[in-house]
């Protein structure tokens, strides 16, 4: 795989006997932009936990060109990467390192995102 040309981002989500969902995430591939959540743009060639995820549960996960969306089991939704503030706010112009809480979703359960080149559908 040419690293320099893609972004791979793996949600594992984990099962015990009992049926609870654990929500993991592991990020790995080029980091251009924050687009792995791991607080810088480096280059990750195995997987990373996602640090900011820890104890959020994450369902699914969706990875635009240069942006990443996670929805938790509670239908949260967070964001990162290019055009996305600190604060979870589109902007062109910005760049969020690590995950952000989605503004303007209180009080919806967000079931399923999806990120286009340039656009988002929930």
């Amino acid at each position: 795989i040419d690293l320099m040309k893609c972004v791979i981002v793996v949600l594992a989500i984990l099962v015990n006997p009992a049926g609870a969902v654990f929500g993991d995430m592991y990020s790995w591939g080029r980091g251009m932009d924050g687009a792995l959540g791991l607080g810088t743009n480096k280059q990750q060639n195995h997987p990373v936990q996602v640090s900011d995820m820890i104890g959020k549960k994450a369902k699914s996960v969706d990875a635009g060109s240069s942006s990443t969306t996670a929805v938790t089991t509670d239908g949260t939704v967070y964001m990162w990467g290019k055009g996305i503030t600190e604060d979870g706010i589109l902007d062109p112009d910005a760049v969020s390192y690590t995950p952000a809480l989605v503004k303007g979703l209180d009080g919806h359960h967000v079931v399923q995102f999806t990120a286009g080149r340039c656009h988002y559908v929930l």
